[in-house]
């Protein structure tokens, strides 16, 4: 019979910095083993929760920073063809009202970003008001203060006022992958992901100046635990690989209704996922204080394989440096292959851009993720295996 195949994993290439950064990890010291009965009912807790939540899809605008905003927004009109100048970044003295000034040929925005504007900020409101673009837009996160609120109406005609639900419209709107992978980002699985990558890391480099030594056999407790653990990096990683045999087949179907649906029915599997690995490092956190030299003995005998690198698969970073960078990027990516199609053109590269175009931009977001959080939980799972192994050599030898 013809084996199934495996899906092809996308090569990421880490580099220390990464492995380093992931090193700053929490202690599994003192983890009370009376907590067992919280994390059942965290679980169920959770379940309940699932059941009955109403899921949207928006961004969370409110864990990010003006500045960030104000990327986001930048990388987003350059996705959809507009020029950018950052005059917040490039020159304060001279921002006259405006935060970013986005152009096309015959069209010109002047786009000013507050979190929450207050009474002082409505002298930037007035001067963005009588510049010359087109259009003017003041983008804001939060409720207004009493007299900033007052003084709007002034201004109304002139300037176009978008909170964060006409933002959150707009970025839905214009690009949905884009705006899907913020939300995916914003999910908490990440936090406890990044979590989870700086505990085993920081026990890792832990291992790096310890020597093997010898255990005792496992305590009937200890096994029970060691089964859980097992169960839990299972369902880490077997769920996202049978996903992605089915994400991995592109759709061509754009519907905002279907996108919606599939939106919330991922972020429900995100939740569920997420339940999962907060189990998974509970048991884990669990297992260390009974067994450490165990652990530590699997490690050192581990240290160099690949599966430590799988477990920095998944990174999701919202930071400004990171922002920055990707809109840096997309401004080159354009720019490159504005030249490429104009000294080689190629009509079957055009043709092959012409289908990915038609691909479902959230289906593509939610392969792409898949991808990773499957790597990653075979890193989880790989972990255990050694564990496992480390424990078969004692109960055999």
């Amino acid at each position: 019979m013809k084996r199934a195949r495996r899906p092809t994993r996308r090569v990421t290439v880490l580099s220390l910095k990464d492995v380093e950064n992931a090193s700053e990890g929490v202690s599994l010291e003192g983890i009370n083993l009376s907590e067992d009965e919280l994390i059942e009912d965290y679980e169920f807790t959770e379940f309940l929760d699932r059941e009955n939540r109403e899921y949207r899809i928006e961004i969370d605008w409110g864990q990010f920073s003006e500045q960030q905003i104000q990327a986001l927004i930048a990388i987003l009109f350059q996705s959809i063809g507009y020029s950018i100048e950052n005059w917040h970044e490039a020159d304060r003295a001279r921002e006259d009202g405006a935060d970013l000034i986005i152009k096309k040929p015959k069209e010109s925005i002047a786009i000013a970003v507050k979190i929450k504007p207050k009474n002082n900020d409505r002298q930037q409101l007035s001067d963005l008001s009588r510049r010359r673009e087109n259009k003017k837009i003041y983008v804001y996160i939060q409720t207004p203060s009493k007299k900033f609120y007052e003084s709007m109406s002034e201004y109304h005609g002139k300037v176009d006022f978008w909170d964060r639900r006409k933002l959150n419209d707009f970025f839905v709107k214009r690009n949905l992958g884009f705006t899907s992978n913020l939300i995916f980002d914003s999910h908490k699985i990440s936090n406890t992901i990044r979590e989870a990558q700086r505990t085993l890391f920081e026990l890792r480099r832990k291992c790096l100046k310890f020597n093997k030594k010898e255990t005792l056999k496992l305590s009937r407790q200890s096994l029970k635990l060691l089964f859980r653990l097992k169960d839990d990096a299972v369902a880490l990683y077997k769920p996202n690989e049978n996903m992605i045999t089915l994400l991995e087949k592109p759709i061509n179907i754009k519907n905002k209704q279907l996108n919606e649906h599939f939106l919330k029915i991922f972020l429900e599997y995100m939740d569920i996922l997420n339940t999962r690995l907060t189990s998974f490092m509970h048991y884990f956190g669990m297992f260390y204080n009974l067994n450490k030299d165990l652990i530590h003995n699997s490690i050192i005998e581990s240290i160099g394989r690949s599966h430590w690198l799988d477990l920095l698969r998944y990174r999701s970073d919202n930071s400004l440096p990171s922002l920055r960078k990707e809109l840096r990027e997309v401004i080159k990516n354009d720019e490159v292959l504005k030249k490429f199609k104009k000294r080689f053109p190629d009509k079957e590269e055009e043709r092959y851009w012409k289908e990915r175009a038609k691909n479902n931009d959230v289906w593509a977001a939610m392969e792409s993720r898949v991808r990773s959080l499957m790597i990653f939980g075979e890193g989880i799972e790989a972990i255990i295996d050694d564990i496992v192994e480390e424990h078969a050599k004692n109960y055999t030898s």
